[in-house]
């Protein structure tokens, strides 16, 4: 209700009949008033910042067992986590009719650290600021994840697994230059490669702003994967990072939208990987910071019992701004005891790093019952906790229950925030890359999520192909692409900036930096749907395409033809782009009709073609798809050599699983000037492939 509305109702009344009047209405008598936080609330927030659970180690009966009692015994249950785990799914189970989107907008009205963000955005503006920022200057302000010795040393070196898109590591800088300025920094991340398109979709976060910016800080294993979870590229991170690692963090995860009751198990390896690899890396009197979900299950009851045994300090915190209804905590782990201590098990522990054994790391006899019986107390501690949130969520779904309350404690979070952890602005020079994140010209295509229900999405798994494959088209009405598409561009720029990138060959674009993710998930979804219903369609047309070069050759044009596909192959696409190139003139014109534009290589090619050419028109058309003209061949020997260096290098690495994945960085193709009209024709294409689809596979069925 409008302030000026209230006060002109209120001005006949006495103050005792105002106070009544501001209290039937549910409405603070000013902001003045609003902003102090009554009794009720202050015990609320002060609860919403103590969250967090310290293990009581024995030292005398926490030991870990004889190697060769390690991963013999049958997985095992206690059976007070597996009721609390029922407990907890029943609950969660309430949420399955729910619609995602309209879920997720009430539980964001209803956070009660709804409003840090925006005021840190207001008052602190602190560089690349998301929720995971906010989550690790809560756990490294009230925990000492720095150690002490780095401080007083001045010098101090992290490592961040699983670390997309980067939040975690800027906001270590700004505690760091808050609170021990003087300190002499190095870090490494690493994370699935947001550029690597043989990542799947569903693994990844695809905003790669902050790393765009650091990449020389970034390593992505020696097959170019990121994947973490393959023991060559922990041996090469270990490499990588050398020696006196003083903090590892771990954030990973793994998208459980279609097992939500399952989470635990299915993210149990990646955590084991993720400690195993901070293991072999920290420095003696190192932290480790995991994020973790439920403690209910053999595999992570375990490896928290390693845990305990190998650090000194274990806490179990969900911070303020972690979301209140999910079960995700973090596990605080301080003073490392050192690779000494733990060198007679790393071996037995990295056999089982790639693939999870089937039995339990340890036999139920060997983990202590005081143990068991603290982590019964800490999962019953935050379950309660979550399951009292969704709840209430429940029962106020449609509902404004409580508004003013919940806005008075989203004030008071923000407040405490600023206070407690004594935030205070950076200068732009303190930061890492401080304005290139906001300026980057990269589009941030994460979009993973679905907004359907949990039963809804679960009954589309039993539709016909051609039923996914009208859903599919009509989901894509919203995606707006123009009835025809034109762009011409000329590149009189000297390139400075090229390198050949190597990695693992894939058979599938899974994921693409000029697409966004929905439209390349549902590209992909169709290939799949054509398999069952065992129809092909050519895209480009063939008849049309032939009718095409009839009326457009001539003695100066060349053509080279391709086929739209997800399936990658590198090697013949330079053998005939390199071919093609030898038997040029001066002058000529070269037409790529099919040519994907999807993969940083085919882009990359395509910019290298397009210095050596005056200039290069891409137009779309109906049946042929991209029709790109390349004008006036100048033969630029500088890009004609650079050509011959991919195509040997292609030629000497295709018997070994290795493919090129660049040849020009990926940050130099995302900042020219033709990358939206790169993304602007794959959406059309897309778009006008998945119709033609349509169309014929309701004409055979």
């Amino acid at each position: 209700m409008d302030n000026k509305k209230i006060d002109s109702k209120k001005r006949h009344l006495s103050p005792e009949k105002q106070q009544m009047y501001y209290k039937q209405l549910n409405y603070p008598r000013s902001w003045k008033n609003f902003d102090r936080p009554s009794a009720t609330v202050s015990i609320t927030v002060n609860k919403l910042f103590t969250k967090y659970y310290e293990l009581i180690i024995d030292n005398d009966n926490y030991k870990l067992p004889l190697c060769d009692n390690m991963f013999i015994e049958e997985p095992w249950e206690i059976n007070d986590l597996k009721l609390i785990k029922k407990n907890l799914n029943e609950m969660k189970s309430r949420l399955n009719d729910y619609n995602l989107m309209e879920w997720q907008y009430h539980t964001r009205k209803r956070n009660q650290a709804g409003d840090v963000q925006w005021r840190l955005r207001r008052d602190i503006s602190p560089e690349f600021l998301t929720q995971a920022w906010c989550k690790f200057y809560e756990n490294v302000s009230s925990f000492p994840l720095v150690p002490d010795v780095s401080i007083s040393n001045e010098k101090f070196k992290s490592l961040h697994l699983c670390e997309a898109p980067g939040a975690f590591i800027a906001s270590l800088n700004h505690w760091l230059k808050l609170n021990s300025p003087n300190i002499k920094w190095n870090w490494i991340g690493t994370t699935l490669n947001p550029h690597y398109e043989g990542n799947s979709l569903s693994t990844m976060i695809k905003d790669d702003r902050f790393i765009l910016h650091t990449m020389n800080n970034w390593y992505f294993g020696v097959d170019n994967t990121g994947d973490l979870m393959k023991l060559n590229n922990l041996d090469g991170l270990i490499e990588r990072v050398g020696d006196d690692v003083m903090l590892v963090t771990a954030d990973g995860s793994i998208n459980c939208m279609d097992s939500p009751d399952e989470q635990e198990l299915v993210v149990s390896h990646l955590h084991y990987c993720e400690t195993i690899a901070a293991l072999n890396i920290l420095n003696i009197g190192g932290s480790y910071l995991l994020k973790l979900f439920t403690i209910f299950e053999h595999q992570t009851i375990c490896l928290i019992y390693l845990l305990s045994c190998t650090f000194k300090r274990i806490i179990f915190n969900k911070p303020v701004t972690s979301k209140e209804g999910n079960s995700e905590i973090y596990l605080i782990c301080l003073d490392f005891k050192g690779q000494n201590f733990i060198s007679l098990y790393i071996n037995k522990l990295r056999y089982y790093y790639e693939k999870q054994s089937k039995f339990t790391m340890f036999r139920l006899q060997d983990i202590p019952n005081s143990f068991l019986q603290q982590l019964i107390q800490i999962s019953e501690f935050f379950k309660s906790h979550q399951c009292e949130v969704i709840s209430n969520n429940i029962r106020t779904f449609k509902t404004n229950d409580n508004d003013w309350e919940i806005k008075k404690i989203r004030r008071s979070v923000a407040d405490n925030f600023i206070r407690i952890y004594k935030l205070n602005k950076l200068d732009n020079e303190k930061q890492i890359i401080g304005n290139n994140v906001a300026q980057s010209h990269c589009e941030t295509l994460d979009s993973k999520f679905s907004h359907e229900s949990y039963n809804n999405r679960k009954k589309k798994e039993y539709i016909s192909p051609i039923q996914r494959l009208t859903i599919i088209s009509e989901e894509l009405h919203s995606i707006i692409t123009s009835d025809e598409i034109q762009f011409n561009y000329q590149f009189t720029d000297k390139l400075e900036d090229i390198k050949i990138t190597l990695g693992l060959s894939y058979e599938i674009i899974q994921s693409s930096r000029f697409c966004i993710t929905k439209l390349l998930k549902a590209f992909n979804s169709t290939f799949e749907i054509q398999k069952e219903l065992s129809i092909v369609i050519d895209y480009p047309f063939i008849e049309q395409t032939n009718k095409y070069i009839e009326e457009n050759k001539n003695d100066d044009t060349k053509f080279l033809l391709f086929q739209y596909t997800t399936m990658a192959n590198n090697n013949l696409i330079i053998k005939n782009l390199y071919d093609t190139l030898k038997t040029l003139k001066k002058n000529n014109e070269l037409i790529l009709i099919g040519y994907s534009l999807l993969s940083q290589f085919n882009v990359g090619l395509l910019y290298l073609l397009a210095h050596t050419f005056d200039n290069i028109i891409m137009k779309t058309n109906d049946y042929l798809g991209c029709i790109i003209k390349l004008s006036n061949f100048n033969n630029n020997e500088y890009i004609i050599d650079y050509f011959k260096i991919i195509f040997d290098t292609s030629n000497s690495i295709e018997q070994n699983k290795q493919t090129i994945l660049s040849v020009v960085p990926i940050k130099e193709l995302c900042d020219c000037k033709m990358y939206h009209s790169l993304m602007q024709i794959n959406h059309w294409i897309i778009k006008k492939f998945i119709e033609h689809n349509l169309i014929h596979a309701k004409k055979l069925y």
